[in-house]
């Protein structure tokens, strides 16, 4: 494949992720399960499983941890819109930016991934970390990883050759690990209690 498709490779890659995440996150567990054994399951498309979720932790992470009565009723994820002034407040731009350096994933990696859909990627997360906070034990860390991981799973590698699925798979790795990371730092910001903000 010649070099100036690579790019283009990649950034069609995170765009079905994008695609794919956001049914994910948008819809209800049991949808969830219901679409993926009717639709994907059944489906003749070739399914190639290179990530694996974390195994589950046998003590909560802090991200899933419930906050008592008192400390929720002033939480963050209770008073604080994610909107313009909340980012600047929150300094989610170059807070989004570290994420992305502390996943591993170069300023090469990330232009060939579409710069802005990466950090429309990570929002995703955040924002669903963000809006759940309080909602722990129907939506842990554990099965924010698993929906990144199948959603990543469900992408069709079959076009690709096998140099560009060596090279694809340890992306696909470190961008696991930075929608993870940013879940987990939206948990943490709607969690903050008194919020600082």
């Amino acid at each position: 494949m010649p070099e100036e498709n690579k790019p283009n490779l990649f950034r069609n890659v995170i765009l079905f992720t994008t695609l794919i995440l956001g049914l994910i996150l948008y819809s209800k567990a049991s949808d969830i399960r219901k679409w993926w054994k009717e639709s994907v399951l059944k489906s003749s498309t070739p399914q190639v499983a290179t990530l694996k979720p974390e195994p589950p932790e046998a003590h909560p992470v802090e991200s899933d941890l419930q906050l008592d009565s008192k400390a929720a009723a002033v939480a963050c994820g209770k008073v604080l819109k994610l909107d313009k002034a909340a980012f600047v407040k929150l300094d989610l731009v170059n807070r989004f930016s570290q994420l992305v350096a502390d996943s591993g994933i170069t300023e090469e990696e990330a232009k060939a991934m579409g710069a802005k859909d990466l950090d429309e990627q990570e929002f995703e997360a955040y924002s669903f970390g963000y809006i759940t906070w309080d909602k722990s034990k129907d939506v842990s860390r554990a099965s924010f990883d698993k929906m990144v991981v199948d959603a990543v799973n469900s992408v069709d590698e079959s076009k690709l050759s096998p140099a560009e699925r060596i090279q694809l798979d340890p992306l696909m790795v470190k961008f696991k690990r930075m929608m993870v990371k940013a879940f987990d730092l939206g948990r943490q910001d709607a969690k903050k209690s008194p919020c600082r903000f």
